[in-house]
């Protein structure tokens, strides 16, 4: 019998974590151009005019209602396509989740379309006065185009993530954006108009659906074994009701969670001190956010294909996720804390207690762990029953009546701060140790199929 030195595991554990890093780098840097080229739109309508910053806000707000279904049906898709990609003997049943991903997508787009296109006179006349009021009307058009074309191009992009082409991800994101960049630059240097700032993000999102296209064409599956059968099995997919069923979950989960963000500003809306701590909080996250979710993703295929093929060493899998969970989620809490000391030292009108900047660093730490699990264990097991009943349990359960108890017991004030920021985190912390629990639960006894997918 061969014995393993220890220091010939040490360098296949190493090899491991190499090989997951270079996997998540070309992911978080896809995820953090998106987050660029978004952040850069909205400055760009801000220099070009106030009704232009107006309703750029508005109708990016009104995205996120319908962003949360489109989330749900990308987070049913990758479960099926994260655990059948990349293996030949699994053609038949990957191109099946494929097709029910693209259909649920396609009825997503549409939606959309009508949404913001066909409707977009009525949706943005509340911003909008007779001097700006067409050209409202032809921007929102042109977002609806661009967010149509992402919600379309979402399966090819999930594809490509299920089968580990994460340059090619990388290269899509990055090429579209630099010409998003350019086209939006132009629209305030050369034509100082929310018009061909529209137009910019439609083009942006016509590349990136294109380049999509292009690299699942070519480094996956060919779009000709997905076409010529796609209208005669468009209704008789086995997975179509199990797919319901998971996005159902998962926007039940995403809406109890934005439900319970909206009631928080709503309560407090007077109170220039949470307010502006919850606000650097989310901002703070949403930057970091695409970095850990990118990490996260990566390790969902690793999990689910452990899942699929591989539960012998399941176990081991799951706690080396766990680990990468932990270090990402102490980089996350790091960073969040850095930028809680710099705001502080630049905004003379609001001190934020240097209490509740630990409050919020530790609750970054707990949150992005619970985040990052959840997505590679959890959702990759096909438990969305549990992530949805967690949703509601920790943010309508716990999260608002703690806030109605605080608002109602004690008056606006920096310790009515911070000891909202403590239940806040008592309630982070016992949601890591739920899904701790949960990963754990199913290390132990993984699943043995997921909507028909043995």
């Amino acid at each position: 019998m061969h014995n393993v030195h220890p220091f010939e595991k040490m360098n296949k554990d190493a090899l491991s974590f190499f090989e997951y890093f270079r996997a998540s780098i070309p992911l978080v840097l896809s995820n953090l151009v998106g987050s660029t080229q978004g952040l850069f739109h909205t400055i760009l309508a801000g220099m070009i005019s106030a009704s232009a910053l107006s309703v750029t806000g508005y109708v990016t707000r009104s995205y996120f209602v319908y962003g949360s279904l489109v989330i749900a049906i990308n987070a049913a898709g990758s479960i099926r396509l994260n655990r059948l990609g990349g293996r030949p003997e699994n053609q038949e049943q990957y191109l099946s989740s494929f097709k029910t991903l693209l259909m649920f997508s396609a009825i997503a787009a549409f939606l959309c379309f009508v949404i913001f296109v066909i409707f977009a006179p009525f949706l943005v006349a509340p911003v909008s006065d007779g001097n700006t009021y067409e050209k409202n009307i032809f921007y929102c058009r042109c977002m609806g185009v661009s967010y149509a074309l992402i919600t379309i191009a979402n399966p090819f992009y999930l594809g490509l993530v299920a089968s580990k082409k994460g340059k090619e991800v990388f290269y899509s994101s990055f090429i579209a954006v630099c010409i998003g960049f350019v086209a939006a630059a132009s629209s305030y240097y050369i034509f100082k108009d929310l018009i061909f700032l529209g137009l910019s993000a439609a083009l942006t999102e016509i590349f990136f659906f294109a380049l999509t296209v292009y690299f699942f064409n070519t480094h996956t599956t060919s779009i000709k074994n997905i076409l010529p059968r796609f209208k005669k099995t468009l209704f008789f997919f086995k997975d179509a009701k199990n797919f319901l069923r998971d996005a159902g979950n998962l926007l039940i989960a995403n809406l109890s969670v934005n439900i319970a963000d909206y009631l928080l500003f709503a309560i407090f809306s007077k109170d220039l001190l949470f307010l502006a701590t919850m606000a650097l909080y989310y901002s703070s996250s949403a930057c970091i956010q695409g970095a850990s979710l990118g990490f996260a993703s990566a390790a969902a295929v690793e999990v689910a294909r452990a899942m699929q093929e591989k539960k012998d060493i399941l176990k081991k899998i799951i706690n080396t996720t766990i680990l990468y969970a932990l270090m990402v989620a102490f980089f996350s809490s790091v960073t969040v804390m850095g930028i809680f000391l710099f705001s502080a030292s630049n905004n003379q009108e609001i001190t934020i207690p240097f209490s509740v900047t630990l409050l919020c660093s530790v609750m970054v730490f707990s949150g992005a762990a619970t985040a990052f699990l959840s997505r590679a264990v959890l959702r990759s097991g096909g438990d969305t029953a549990y992530i949805k009943k967690f949703a509601i349990f920790t943010s309508i359960g716990l999260r608002v009546p703690w806030t109605f108890s605080i608002a109602h017991l004690l008056p606006e004030s920096s310790t009515r701060t911070t000891t909202l920021f403590v239940g806040y985190l008592v309630i982070s912390g016992l949601s890591l140790i739920l899904v701790l629990r949960r990963t754990y639960t199913i290390s132990r006894q993984p699943p043995f199929s997921i909507g028909g997918i043995h």
